[in-house]
């Protein structure tokens, strides 16, 4: 967890939902208030204040005092009962302030509501002929950008800050206990069974396909998820899946980053939902406490988004950062790979999270990643994680330190370039399978970027990487050369050309070549020969009285097919 700032800070609001449970006689003006506090402190007269700190005073110390230029945080006891007012709030709507009583997003009591503008001639701010102007000689700390707690009553200072130094408490030995668990490289479970009791609602956690990572407490009510035979994953049923897809409210809160709520009008009570988000910027899953067992309260969006990001750490630090779906998607990879069979339902919905369709353009490429000394990341996970990261519309998987990857060329049509910086980095060779339209097609195409690679070795030249295209005569050539030699599979013409040729320093063999290789055009043929064509014809007339050869012959396609295969038998030795 080094390089990261992981204190748990609480806001006002927090401090607010726990007061409130001693002190029901309550108001609390928002401001700008933000999660900063780290502890609870006494105003003192002509002491600076420290945004880190909330200030306990009496309101009656405030009347003389200056607020500062920067917000600051305050919990104020006013004797005066709040039943004896007129329930208004000291509203300003000066143009750059925030409404210092803005309605909170899960409890509107928390806040009381301010009168109408019209009931106040001088934009919502308090009229001198009203009565609670004179009670209220403090309003100056009200400017929009303090955050302020009023409790009315008899109110014993010390017994308040007792309260508040028993908040903290709480909320930092909870967050204590995550770090804890963090440290110990503890799960995503044991965060949030940890966490069902600090908010007293059910949490889980679901990666981007809705499949579950944790969810340590069930209640009635929730998504009944089902496991999944092949992966062991606890999924979501496909007509609950659809309710989501076209629900439009869940599809507005797949962009947001911070935590929120997500109303009941989908599963019949709310969520308080923080979106995780992995290192690249994608979309990873979602924390989700369920509004079951108890209320929820609007502090609890703080520490939701507090306890995303020990998830997110775990997740990351696990390397499960696009957790689930992820190793779904590689099981089915590695299975197809190996040859097992998936329906084309289960494929397209597995590749769907990476905005691929089984039918887009497809190249697989085949490298071996081996552990070298100094080296971490030549490792196969290691590599695949990095391929992945740099290479855009690529899905990586590994089988011992073979690695395939799979690159959709409807999402990047220059990953040629992409792949050869890091074969060139890592000093690795490549094969690559000619391009196919339907990725039930991964296992043979496999098989050409693990044969394209082989003979990438064995030509053991200055190339990084061959297409199966490029080597596919040199396959062909040693199929067709286990059972018989070179020499045996070839033209007889062609054998009888070369023992002329030796015996009577001719090129009759080169003559035909060449002009079988340029499609029997006798221009390019004799200008690749460097002879006239009066010459070339006169070859061409001694190789048919040699050989039988002429145009008629080389213009049947399977004689030419043969002719063509058995130069390159001979050509290659």
């Amino acid at each position: 967890m080094e390089n990261r700032d992981i204190r748990f800070l609480l806001n006002l609001q927090m401090l607010a939902d726990g007061i409130r449970k001693s002190f029901p006689e309550l108001e609390f003006y928002q401001g700008e208030d933000c999660a900063c506090l780290e502890g609870v402190r006494f105003f003192q007269k002509g002491k600076k204040l420290d945004s880190r700190y909330v200030y306990i005073a009496d309101v009656d110390q405030l009347k003389s005092e200056i607020p500062p230029d920067t917000r600051c945080s305050l919990i104020l006891a006013d004797r005066e009962k709040i039943s004896d007012k007129r329930n208004i709030c000291l509203n300003r709507n000066d143009k750059g302030s925030r409404n210092a009583c803005a309605p909170d997003p899960l409890n509107k009591e928390y806040c009381y509501q301010s009168q109408s503008n019209e009931n106040y001639p001088d934009n919502g701010k308090l009229s001198v002929q009203d009565p609670l102007a004179e009670q209220n000689k403090c309003e100056k700390w009200n400017n929009g950008r303090n955050s302020i707690i009023r409790i009315s009553g008899e109110t014993e200072l010390t017994e308040l800050f007792n309260v508040c130094q028993d908040i903290f408490r709480y909320h930092c030995s909870w967050a204590d206990t995550l770090k804890n668990i963090v440290i110990c490289q503890g799960s995503v479970d044991d965060l949030c069974k940890v966490s069902c009791e600090y908010f007293h609602n059910p949490v889980f956690v679901h990666d981007s396909r809705l499949n579950v990572i944790s969810c340590p407490v069930w209640r009635e009510g929730m998504i009944n998820w089902q496991r999944d035979k092949s992966t062991g994953l606890l999924i979501t049923p496909l007509e609950e899946l659809n309710e989501f897809k076209t629900d439009r409210e869940y599809l507005k809160t797949l962009t947001t980053t911070k935590a929120d709520i997500f109303s009941a009008d989908l599963r019949g009570y709310r969520d308080i939902y923080v979106n995780i988000w992995g290192s690249y910027g994608g979309y990873e899953g979602r924390l989700v406490i369920c509004e079951i067992d108890s209320s929820l309260e609007p502090g609890q969006l703080v520490s939701a988004e507090y306890l995303a990001e020990m998830v997110r750490f775990v997740l990351e630090k696990r390397g499960h950062m696009e957790n689930t779906y992820k190793r779904a998607l590689e099981v089915m990879l590695v299975g197809m790979i190996q040859g097992k069979k998936f329906s084309d339902s289960e494929i397209a919905s597995r590749i769907e999270q990476c905005g691929w369709k089984t039918e887009d353009s497809y190249v697989c490429i085949r490298l071996d990643a081996e552990e070298q000394e100094g080296n971490p990341g030549s490792s196969a996970a290691s590599l695949c994680n990095y391929v992945e990261a740099r290479v855009q519309g690529s899905k990586a998987v590994s089988m011992d330190n073979r690695v395939c990857i799979i690159i959709n060329r409807n999402l990047n049509r220059h990953y040629t370039s992409d792949i050869a910086g890091i074969l060139r980095d890592g000093l690795f060779k490549a094969g690559f399978s000619n391009v196919f339209h339907n990725l039930t097609n991964l296992e043979s195409c496999y098989r050409q970027a693990s044969t394209a690679l082989k003979y990438c070795r064995k030509k053991n030249d200055m190339m990084w990487s061959y297409t199966f295209g490029d080597i596919v005569m040199d396959y062909i050539g040693d199929l067709c050369s286990s059972e018989f030699e070179p020499e045996e599979l070839c033209a007889y013409e062609l054998k009888k050309l070369k023992e002329y040729d030796a015996e009577n320093r001719t090129e009759l063999y080169k003559t035909l070549m060449t002009y079988i290789l340029n499609e029997r055009n006798t221009v390019a043929t004799a200008s690749d020969l460097y002879v006239g064509r009066s010459t070339l014809f006169y070859r061409l007339r001694k190789i048919k009285e040699i050989t039988g050869l002429d145009n008629e012959h080389l213009a049947r396609p399977i004689k030419n097919l043969y002719l063509r295969l058995s130069i390159f038998l001979m050509e290659r030795g």
